[in-house]
C-alpha cells in the first residue's frame, strides 16, 4: 500500500506488541495471534519504531484516505502519530488544545511571513502554531523562542506538519557551523558559514538568526555547496536605508511581471496543446531527488545545476527567505 494516499492509524491499542527486534516470524506470530481482527479486509498489520524507545512497535490498523479524520481516531484511541502512506512519515498527533494553549504564544505577520514567539515548544504550542498557520496565507513560518529559530517553508509546514519540519531543521542546522566572522566599521557582519546544509536558505537563516540576533542577511556568495559567505546588517539600519526599500519595491514589480508571464507561458502552452503541437515538459522541484524520505528529501535538495530551493555555485541565492522570494524584500544580493 506503499506509495497509496492514504494514511494509517491503530485503532485497537489493546492489540499492540512491543519488541527490541523484528524478524519476519515475529510477524506470522503476531498476525496468527491477532487473526480475529486480521479476517476482516479493511483491516492490515502495520509496524514502525518508537523513536524515544527505539521500540519495534506491532500494530492493527486501518487505512484511510482524509488525514483528519485518521489524526481524530487516532487522538481517540490515544495513538501517537498516523502515518502517511504517500509521503512514508509520521504524522504525530496533536494534543487536545485549550484555550490556555491559545495564549502561550505571539504572533506577528509582515509581507508573507507568519513569525510566532514562544516560551518553549511543546505538543500543545506546536499544535496551536500549526493549526494557526495552516489556516492563514503564509509562506513561511518562522518560530522563536528564547534558544532556538525556525523558519520553515510554509507549504512543507503545511503538508507534512510544524513538528516534523522543526525536527528536520533542527538536524540540519547542527551540520553548520560558522568558520570566520568580521565585525566592520559599518555595523555589517560578514560570516563565513560550512556545513552539509550550507546550500539550504532556511537552513542558514536560522542557524545564523540564533547567533546573530537582529541581524538580517543582504548579501550571500556561495564559494561551494558547503560553504558560502555571508553579509548581515541590523533590521533598522535595513529599514532605514532608502535603497533597501527601493529594492523591495522593485522586487514587488518583479514578482507581478513574473507572475503575469507565468500565466502568458500557460496560456502559450494550452494554444499549442489545442493545435496538437507538442509542449516541453518542465520538470519539477524534486526532479532527480529520491522522495522516499518524505519531508527530508526537501533538506537533501542537493544544489547542482542550481535546483530550486537551493543556492547555485557562486552564485547569490535563489530561493528560501533569502533569494529574490523573500517576503520580506530584505534578502537580494546587490
Amino acid at each position: 500500500m506503499a506509495g497509496q494516499a492514504l494514511f494509517a492509524v491503530s485503532i485497537y491499542p489493546e492489540r499492540e506488541a512491543v519488541l527490541p527486534s523484528l524478524t519476519a516470524a515475529d510477524i506470522d506470530r503476531y498476525a496468527a495471534k491477532n487473526g480475529d481482527l486480521l479476517s476482516d479486509p479493511e483491516n492490515k498489520i502495520g509496524t514502525w519504531v518508537d523513536p524515544a524507545t527505539k521500540q519495534h512497535v506491532l500494530d492493527v490498523v486501518i487505512t484511510l484516505p482524509d488525514r483528519d479524520e485518521a489524526l481524530a481516531l487516532g487522538r481517540q484511541h490515544r495513538q501517537k502519530a498516523i502515518f502517511d502512506l504517500a509521503a512514508m512519515v509520521d504524522i504525530p498527533i496533536p494534543p487536545e488544545i485549550t484555550d490556555e494553549d491559545y495564549a502561550q504564544h505571539e504572533k506577528k505577520t509582515v509581507g508573507g511571513v507568519v513569525a510566532y514567539r514562544v516560551n518553549d515548544l511543546d505538543l500543545p504550542t506546536m499544535a496551536v502554531i500549526h493549526e494557526d498557520f495552516v489556516n492563514s496565507r503564509g509562506e513561511v513560518c518562522k518560530v522563536s523562542t528564547p534558544d532556538d529559530v525556525f523558519i520553515l517553508t510554509g507549504d512543507r509546514v503545511k503538508e507534512w506538519g510544524l513538528l516534523a519540519m522543526i525536527g528536520l531543521q533542527a538536524k540540519t542546522k547542527r551540520t553548520l557551523k560558522v568558520a570566520d566572522v568580521d565585525y566592520r566599521n559599518n555595523e555589517t557582519v560578514h560570516v563565513i558559514v560550512e556545513g552539509r546544509f550550507a546550500y539550504d536558505p532556511n537552513t542558514v537563516r536560522s542557524f545564523l538568526a540564533e547567533r546573530l540576533e537582529g541581524y538580517e542577511i543582504t548579501e550571500i556568495y556561495v564559494d561551494s555547496p558547503e560553504r558560502i559567505a555571508v553579509e548581515l546588517k541590523p533590521v533598522e539600519k535595513i529599514a532605514a536605508d532608502p535603497l533597501s526599500m527601493a529594492m523591495g519595491y522593485f522586487d514587488q514589480m518583479l514578482a507581478t511581471l513574473d507572475s503575469l508571464m507565468s500565466l502568458d507561458r500557460q496560456r502559450s502552452q494550452t494554444a499549442q496543446m489545442l493545435l496538437g503541437q507538442t509542449t516541453a515538459n518542465t520538470g519539477g522541484a524534486f526532479d532527480g531527488v529520491d522522495t522516499e524520505d518524505g519531508p527530508l528529501a526537501y533538506e537533501r535538495n542537493q544544489p547542482a545545476g542550481g535546483k530550486p530551493g537551493s543556492f547555485g555555485p557562486g552564485t547569490a541565492a535563489d530561493g528560501g527567505m533569502m533569494g529574490p522570494n523573500d517576503p520580506s524584500g530584505r534578502g537580494q544580493a546587490r
